[in-house]
């Protein structure tokens, strides 16, 4: 009788130590994962919003910079276009033909194609944030149940949304 009331206090101690344990491990997130989904939480509000200086603010120096070449070419082969392929490229942007004509990096994020791009982000969830080094991927489910990814690289110590320019 003994051996059994010992027995099952040690059977209840150690299942109470592991879920303890696993308990613990799976609300623990690394700072690192914590900040790199708050940088996605907060891309998704500025997309939804189309608040082009808050998605300035998040995007790597090298998506800036990718913008701004791509920004040139866009008001270089516009400047270069008859009448009828100005009407064409504003329509394909979503803007009208002024606003091409003076298109600015900053501007580029209110653009269609820039928003055609990132369409389902605002309503998707996190699936899983994988974190090495100074690199981040934060793969999303859209509600449509496609997967996609975004991805983040630490700059100045702060998570950076690094993207393709569309």
């Amino acid at each position: 009788m003994r051996f059994r009331m010992a027995w099952g206090c040690c059977f209840a101690w150690v299942l109470a130590l592991a879920a303890g344990c696993s308990c613990n491990q799976a609300s623990q997130v690394k700072p690192e994962e914590a900040q790199a989904r708050q940088v996605f939480h907060t891309f998704q509000v500025a997309v939804r919003s189309r608040d082009v200086e808050t998605l300035w603010d998040l995007l790597h120096s090298q998506s800036r910079a990718d913008i701004e070449a791509a920004t040139q070419l866009i008001r270089e082969d516009f400047a270069k276009a008859d009448a009828e392929e100005k009407t064409r490229q504003a329509v394909a942007l979503g803007l009208m033909s002024d606003e091409v004509a003076q298109l600015t990096a900053k501007e580029f994020l209110k653009t269609r194609r820039f928003a055609e791009r990132y369409r389902e982000l605002p309503d998707s969830e996190i699936d899983q944030v994988t974190v090495e080094d100074d690199r981040a991927t934060v793969t999303y489910l859209e509600e449509d149940g496609d997967r996609d990814s975004l991805s983040l690289r630490r700059e100045g110590g702060s998570w950076k949304v690094a993207i393709a320019v569309p």
